[in-house]
């Protein structure tokens, strides 16, 4: 059977007029490295100096290893001084736990710069979806 989900009152009140959807060539890594280098070419940034990736979702591509550290080993020597790599799932609130998990971290350690990457992908899960 069919799920139909209403989302107009949603869309609306987020003041989002599109839904989008994942191709079969997408996934969480592509997406999130997409991000990644969507950012460092925007700010002209070097991925060498970062040294903690944080992969935020609650649809991980990978259980093990993390997504972050697959991440890191995709991009090779670009990141070779990431020392501490891992996954966060908080559902919705997996950039904000993020960012906060990250500067705790910054403070207790001698880590000081970090790269926090969220990927939502929820198209592979959804069985049926028909907008309103």
């Amino acid at each position: 059977s069919e799920m139909c989900i209403r989302d107009s009152g949603l869309m609306e009140h987020l003041g989002r007029r599109k839904r989008y959807f994942i191709s079969d060539e997408e996934n969480t890594i592509t997406m999130c490295m997409n991000a990644i280098d969507n950012c460092v070419e925007e700010h002209k940034l070097s991925l060498a100096g970062y040294e903690m990736l944080i992969v935020c979702t609650d649809t991980p591509e990978y259980l093990f290893p993390s997504n972050a550290m697959r991440i890191t080993g995709l991009y090779g020597e670009r990141m070779k001084n990431i020392k501490v790599a891992f996954d966060l799932n908080s559902n919705c609130t997996g950039m904000i736990q993020g960012l906060d998990v990250v500067y705790k971290y910054m403070q207790a350690s001698d880590v000081k710069k970090a790269l926090v990457v969220g990927c939502f992908c929820i198209t592979p899960i959804a069985s049926h979806l028909i907008m309103y």
